[in-house]
């Protein structure tokens, strides 16, 4: 085992989301946190959703919902 790998963490996301206080999208808060696409990428989304979700039910992340956008689409923004 390479004693320097990290195992991923909601406490990832939190470190993240306390260098932008506005928030981020979840998409965007994948790829700053762990570098992770969801648009290109062919990795399973199943663990950072995983992730997010039991941050959200700590009570730790809060998430709000962004105005809808010009193509109709509904995004979260999640925050400390």
């Amino acid at each position: 085992m390479n004693p320097k790998k990290r195992n991923n963490s909601y406490k990832s996301y939190i470190e993240t989301l306390r260098k932008y206080p506005e928030g981020l999208s979840e998409n965007d808060l994948n790829i700053f946190t762990f570098g992770y696409n969801r648009n290109t990428s062919r990795e399973a989304n199943k663990k950072y959703a995983d992730m997010l979700r039991r941050a959200l039910y700590k009570g730790i992340i809060q998430r709000r919902l962004k105005p809808k956008s010009a193509w109709g689409s509904y995004t979260y923004i999640y925050y400390v």
